[in-house]
């Protein structure tokens, strides 16, 4: 399935209760079930552990009311938003969030680099991503994506 396809799929999803499923898709103890079961009904394949990661990925930030519009990298999204909400900058000039960023595009592995973005996901508010353009980033992740990531976020 490409990822134009999933997010075709993912977000004729209106319903508030499936929703708030996909936002807890990370949870445990049962919480993450109906999350999964929406996923398995888009045709992912939730019993590949590490390949199912980025879809998970991208369910849970469209769970989370971010919608899917043409507005480029999350890198750059992420860049806008810790300017927005004015962190305050260090005495090295970098904003607070930057750190969180930083950490975050250091991940090498798709575990390490979804607490990372669950974790940063919630300073977006309800602005908007291209979740075809994440998908596609997270399924290719590797330097060349980290790389690209690192150079938007960081073009002022």
């Amino acid at each position: 399935m490409t990822s134009k396809e999933f997010v075709g799929r993912l977000t004729q999803i209106k319903d508030p209760g499936r929703q708030a499923g996909l936002k807890r898709i990370f949870g445990k103890g049962g919480s993450e079930i109906p999350g999964l079961k929406i996923l398995a009904q888009l045709g992912v394949a939730i019993s590949d552990e590490t390949g199912s990661i980025p879809y998970k990925i991208v369910g849970h930030i469209y769970g989370r009311g971010i919608t899917h519009a043409a507005s480029g990298s999350i890198a750059r999204v992420f860049r806008t938003a810790a300017i927005a909400k004015e962190f305050g900058l260090s005495d090295k000039g970098e904003l607070s969030f930057d750190k969180r960023f930083d950490a975050m595009v250091a991940c090498r592995g798709y575990q390490n680099l979804q607490n990372h973005l669950v974790k940063i996901v919630p300073f977006l508010d309800d602005r908007s991503l291209d979740l075809e353009l994440l998908l596609d980033d997270l399924l290719n992740w590797a330097q060349p994506i980290r790389d690209k990531w690192i150079e938007l976020y960081y073009q002022v």
